[in-house]
């Protein structure tokens, strides 16, 4: 007996060929330890774009650990192993993919130049007498970093060779904590100097929708917190950090962030953007929060694609249920079948594969199950693929008619005795069965743009019945100048 499931309705968003649906499969997405999404760091738009292309670069490396990880494992596999350390990292990328050009080659060589001495830090956790801590360790994260230069002419090139200790690697982008995704291009799309770093940060929260992070902490993340101030401001004090006061983190960072990432999000440029609250746990009612809770808004982008992923997932739990049940039936055969199956009636298909396919089985008792099975769901999305095609016909057909209705003109009134001389010489010059009887029929006028005329019941028949009548029409529409969908003869019965 078919077990009873319960049904779970997905939002019905969008149809494959929606702009979102686009956008979707044309966004470059990167995966990113939530280290590495967490690195603390006063970084200019341009130090972003040359940290986003390090990460592409490494991407192989943290997708091969995080396909090797297994659910419930505390321990990740690190981006290189032991048996690597004794080499450095060493690569190149182009300044074109971060979106440099090179009118911005000297700022982009500036950028690269404070990527070495500028100050970096991980979150690591630190044991301490009371107990285990969680701060920001900082490090170098780059041995060296320069723009290639061609020798003979001396012009850069474009190229940015990058040269890294794989252990520093190793700690930035520890895979300890697990991993982010989010839109590649952020970076170069984001004209604010601080939404890259928040999109990525609140990028890791995105599970949960919501979070409550240490105020302190999230300004050590940005690299406004007052120590990293004191650190590069000689006798300086903590009243001269510009960002001092959450009423300066506010207006100058958190709300211009806000805005631009609800207009790339509202764009779909981005997957969500964010609402925040201080919070102040201390008893204080002004001053500095102790915390800020985010809470994160999908944008349309985010919706389709959550929705995606829960499709997939789907889908993979319902070609794992009916190939270990009938172990006959390949994987790649249901992958091909749930191709054709579109998202609004994806629903009604599980239903069927789970509880209708189990039932046929059951009942037919086939010698080959699995050709069998593929031949039911076949028939299945071919009998919905003939459905959906009827009703766009239908619907096309409706569109049709309501087009036409729109089109036709208000009527207007009876204009006695218009246009009777073109009326009679039409009638004169044509030649055809019905002559005579439009010759005995009363012209009334013109009546909403078509001749009015007033035949007798029999000579009606006669028109009604005489192809000779569409072509004496077709005459009076070319006439009168009227559109085909347009009646050039309005007859009232005497």
């Amino acid at each position: 007996m078919a077990k009873k499931r319960v049904k779970k309705t997905m939002p019905q968003l969008m149809k494959s060929d929606n702009a979102i649906i686009k956008d979707l499969r044309d966004q470059q997405w990167l995966y990113n330890p939530r280290v590495f999404a967490q690195v603390s760091g006063d970084f200019s738009t341009m130090h972003q774009r040359v940290l986003l292309g390090v990460l592409d670069h490494l991407q192989d490396r943290i997708i091969k650990s995080a396909d090797a990880h297994k659910p419930g494992e505390q321990l990740w596999l690190p981006l290189f192993a032991e048996e690597e350390m004794n080499t450095n990292l060493e690569f190149e990328i182009d300044a074109k993919d971060l979106g440099v050009t090179p009118g911005h080659y000297p700022e982009l060589v500036n950028a690269l130049e404070d990527l070495l001495t500028l100050r970096m830090g991980y979150l690591r956790k630190i044991e301490t007498k009371s107990g285990t801590k969680t701060e920001y360790t900082f490090a170098n994260l780059f041995s060296r970093i320069t723009m290639v230069t061609n020798e003979s002419t001396g012009l850069r090139t474009g190229k940015i060779r990058i040269k890294m200790d794989k252990e520093n690697v190793n700690d930035f982008l520890s895979m300890d904590k697990g991993y982010t995704d989010h839109v590649a291009k952020i970076g170069q799309m984001a004209k604010k100097q601080r939404t890259p770093r928040i999109y990525i940060y609140l990028s890791t929260f995105r599970e949960s929708g919501r979070k409550e992070v240490d105020y302190p902490q999230f300004c050590e993340f940005l690299g406004i917190d007052d120590q990293s101030y004191l650190l590069t401001h000689d006798g300086a004090k903590p009243q001269d950090n510009p960002f001092h006061k959450y009423s300066k983190v506010k207006s100058l960072i958190l709300e211009p962030s806000r805005l631009e990432m609800d207009q790339l999000s509202k764009d779909s440029k981005i997957d969500f953007s964010f609402t925040y609250e201080p919070l102040r746990k201390d008893g204080r009612l002004k001053g500095n929060p102790s915390h800020i809770e985010f809470t994160l808004v999908p944008g349309p982008l985010g919706i389709e694609r959550a929705w995606r992923k829960q499709r997939h997932n789907q889908e993979q739990s319902l070609i794992t249920s009916l190939t270990t049940k009938y172990t006959d039936l390949k994987p790649y055969e249901m992958v091909e079948l749930l191709k054709e199956v579109q998202d609004e009636w994806f629903e009604d298909f599980k239903d069927y594969a789970y509880d209708g396919v189990e039932r046929a089985v059951e009942k037919k008792q086939p010698d080959h199950v699995a050709e069998y099975i593929v031949t039911l769901l076949s028939t299945w999305i071919k009998d919905k693929q003939l459905e959906d095609e009827r009703k766009r016909i239908e619907q096309e057909k409706q569109y049709n008619l309501f087009t036409e209705q729109e089109l036709q003109p208000e009527p207007e009134p009876l204009e006695p005795g218009v246009k009777a001389e073109l009326w009679q010489q039409l009638v004169n010059e044509h030649q055809g069965s019905i002559k005579p009887v439009l010759e005995r029929t009363e012209y009334l006028g013109l009546y909403n743009g078509a001749f009015y005329i007033f035949p007798t019941a029999d000579d009606l028949k006669t028109l009604d019945t005489s192809p000779d009548y569409e072509v004496f029409s077709e005459k009076c529409r070319v006439a009168l100048g009227l559109s085909k969908i347009r009646p050039a003869i309005i007859r009232k019965l005497k």
